[in-house]
């Protein structure tokens, strides 16, 4: 029963903040304006790129480290198990 109420007041509560941001504003443009306004500047589409590229590598980088990981221990004999 808890839960359910949890569930019907966190969802309130997102549909004010997102009622608040689409339709309150704030100086000339409304929450949501302004956001879109700041991810269409060139620093942020540049942020966006240099965040795209590192985790590009970073994503290379574990795949080469697995198939490493791989080949190594197809040449590894099988440790032996420990007796218990």
């Amino acid at each position: 029963m808890f839960r359910l109420v949890r569930f019907i007041v966190s969802t309130f509560i997102l549909a004010v903040v997102i009622w608040f941001a689409v339709t309150v504003p704030i100086g000339k443009h409304t929450l949501w304006g302004h956001l879109r306004r700041i991810a269409s500047t060139p620093e942020a589409k540049d942020l966006a790129t240099g965040a795209k590229q590192v985790a590009k590598e970073a994503v290379d980088r574990a795949q080469r480290e697995v198939q490493e990981d791989g080949a190594g221990s197809a040449n590894k004999p099988a440790s032996p198990q420990p007796e218990h």
